[in-house]
């Protein structure tokens, strides 16, 4: 009879951001749905540039007993430290469960990604080709990061597609953070080049703090330059002006890494990698509008929450 799994690890960092949220609601959902245990296992890195702190916060992952679950799921790309990534791998191969690693392809595991290149592609081509752009600048993830690279592969492969030379000035390379728009914008200021007609950013957290920091320069955005993120979190719809960006399927990650696990026990013919498909997002911070609205809702809902956190 085949195995029932009961409990999950989830390996995750940093889930103050939506991108981290979202996998786990979908993690919840399934757990909910099939009485499954989760044990979220969480550090809190890169807010103090203190490596220190960093190594304290990853000593959670020491403590994990990997003999107790059924199977793990890793957000790897949100662990940035090359060496605990190593030392986790190594744990859940010497213990042999199952394991599924989201948005960073592992060998040995199952890994659930998107094609980051194939959606960097169709926003950087949009700009290009929709909208007539030549001087366009990038603010990219960490270098060090899978998802990043690839994003900023896509942007260099389109530019010379088109012959539009690639100028590293106009790129600044980021933390994925929201506190990253502020800093680069007034690094583009500084190189003395003409402000650009575009700053795509490798995600939202970046684009809507690029936005503000524009506005508090004086420049509107769309009219003197357009913006744009990727993975559609809440906020980039609800922003004014609503961001182009690329609708990422993070909840159903989470759903499918923990079906893989039971499927796994299961027996299922499952491939070891699948790739979920995005969707790009043309709205009004880069002119364009799509005409679907949110939920009004939702958003009153939201709000009221967050006034009410900061009012206690």
């Amino acid at each position: 009879m085949p195995r029932k799994i009961k409990n999950i690890a989830v390996i995750v960092s940093d889930i103050d951001n939506e991108y981290q949220n979202n996998i786990i609601k979908g993690i919840k959902k399934y757990s909910e749905e099939y009485d499954v245990n989760v044990a979220s296992f969480i550090a809190f890195t890169g807010y103090f540039s203190n490596m220190r702190h960093d190594i304290g916060e990853y000593n959670i992952y020491n403590l994990i007993n990997f003999d107790y679950f059924d199977g793990v799921i890793l957000v790897t790309n949100t662990i940035t430290s090359p060496t605990m990534q190593k030392r986790i791998f190594s744990k859940i191969r010497e213990t042999g469960i199952p394991a599924v690693s989201i948005n960073f392809d592992i060998e040995d595991f199952y890994s659930i990604c998107i094609d980051n290149e194939k959606a960097m592609e169709n926003i950087v081509r949009h700009f290009v080709g929709h909208h007539g752009c030549r001087t366009i600048n990038y603010i990219s993830g960490p270098l060090g990061n899978p998802e990043s690279n690839q994003r900023i592969n896509a942007y260099r492969r389109v530019l010379a597609e088109y012959g539009i030379p690639t100028d590293e000035r106009r790129i600044f390379y980021g933390t994925f953070l929201g506190e990253d728009g502020p800093v680069a914008v007034n690094d583009f200021i500084k190189s003395g080049l003409p402000m650009p007609e575009v700053i795509i950013c490798a995600n939202d957290e970046m684009a809507l703090t690029t936005i503000l920091e524009l506005q508090k320069q004086g420049y509107n955005v769309p009219n003197d330059i357009m913006v744009s993120g990727f993975d559609n979190i809440y906020s980039a719809r609800t922003n004014s002006p609503k961001l182009t960006t690329v609708e990422c399927p993070h909840l159903l990650s989470g759903y499918h890494a923990c079906k893989i696990i039971q499927g796994h026990y299961d027996g299922v013919n499952q491939p070891r990698y699948m790739t979920l498909n995005t969707t790009p997002i043309y709205s009004e911070s880069c002119g364009c509008d799509t005409g679907i609205s949110d939920d009004i809702t939702e958003f009153r809902k939201k709000n009221f929450l967050n006034l009410k956190m900061y009012s206690t």
